[in-house]
Order: structure tokens, then C-alpha cells, then sequence
């Protein structure tokens, strides 16, 4: 378990909705979108290495001449597809590391100086 989920477990929202009213009335309402930039970049760069990795797969196939352009084709092309970015999208890869890590920062005067010293 992250460090970072040890806290969520500790709050004690009874259900999601509770845990939202909550936020926004505690914390207020921007802290409802905190993290939406970095996970919606990390969701892009999943969504574009999967996108890739299918159209360079679907060629191999094809060129191989065993493959026709047929359904179980794409099936099995996005079936490889889908395991390749499993493998290279693990749990502790760059980008979710972003994800968890930068959002439940405090803000520095200066973003550019905590990006450039890593924190």
C-alpha cells in the first residue's frame, strides 16, 4: 500500500458522495479537481502508447502474411496491444509516480524550481 492511500482509508467517508460534499465543504471546491491535470496527461500518454503500439503491431501482422485484414486480426492486435502497455505501464512507473506524488504538494511560490529539483 502507498502512503499516499493510508490517508484516504483514515478519513472514514461513509460513501463517494459523502466524501465529496465533504471536500468541497471543508477544503472548497477546487480541491475536488486536484490532480485531474496530471492524470488526464497520464491517461494521454497511456492512450497514445496503446494507439501506437496497436497500429505497429496490426502491420507486423500483416506483413507476416499468416494475417488477414479480419476481424480476429484486430482482435488479436489489440489483445497485444492492450499486454504490451500492461507491462510498460506498471504501478510504479514515472507517470503514476507524477500522478500521486505532485498533486498532494504544497504549492511552491514557483513550479518550474519544484519541477526542477524533482520535488
Amino acid at each position: 500500500m502507498l502512503n499516499n492511500d493510508l490517508a484516504f482509508y483514515m478519513l472514514s467517508y461513509h460513501h463517494v458522495f459523502n466524501g465529496m460534499a465533504r471536500v468541497a465543504r471543508e477544503e472548497g471546491l477546487p480541491k475536488l479537481f486536484n490532480g485531474a491535470t496530471w492524470a488526464s496527461s497520464r491517461a494521454v500518454m497511456v492512450t497514445v502508447g496503446q494507439l501506437s503500439s496497436y497500429d505497429a503491431i496490426k502491420q507486423w501482422l500483416l506483413a507476416s502474411g499468416y494475417f488477414l485484414d479480419s476481424p480476429s486480426t484486430h482482435f488479436l492486435t489489440s489483445f497485444i496491444a492492450v499486454c504490451k502497455i500492461s507491462v510498460f505501464r506498471n504501478e510504479r512507473g514515472p507517470s503514476i509516480i507524477a500522478v500521486l506524488r505532485v498533486p498532494s504538494r504544497r504549492r511552491s511560490p514557483n513550479r518550474w524550481t519544484c519541477a526542477r529539483r524533482g520535488r
